[in-house]
């Protein structure tokens, strides 16, 4: 199962990029038909996001696992993220997972179509109704 959305960073948001924000396979069936399972899943997520227009691709994984799945579809190894919470002096949390350092991989696309931005208006003071009268 692979899961693509809007990427979580807020510096990503917008800007023609995709995130695998979950990508499992279940560990109860043969060996064999999980064979190479990760790699297709990140392919056919890179393709699809490529089909629907997007310029690029990205997912984390912690900085302990070796991401050979990854490396074997052409994802390329982008940061090293450190651990951070979610905490803030305007919204207390608590962090219910361990802070891990992270690598952010990616993978550039080439679009077929493009993606639709909003336009970008003139600053341009509206007129009132009134005025117009």
């Amino acid at each position: 199962m692979v899961m693509v959305g809007n990427p979580v960073a807020r510096g990503l948001m917008g800007r023609g990029t995709v995130e695998v924000n979950r990508l499992c396979i279940r560990r109860d069936i043969p060996r064999p038909l999980a064979w190479n399972a990760c790699s297709q899943l990140y392919g056919w997520a890179a393709r699809e996001a490529e089909a629907r227009g997007f310029e690029r691709i990205v997912t984390y994984t912690r900085a302990d696992e070796e991401g050979g799945s990854l490396r074997a579809c052409g994802w390329i190894t982008e940061a090293h993220v450190r651990g951070r919470s979610w905490n803030s002096p305007t919204r207390a949390r608590t962090d219910r997972a361990p802070l891990i350092d992270k690598h952010r991989w990616s993978r550039a696309l080439r679009p077929r179509r493009p993606v639709p931005r909003p336009p970008v208006l003139p600053n341009i003071m509206p007129l009132s109704l009134d005025a117009a009268a």
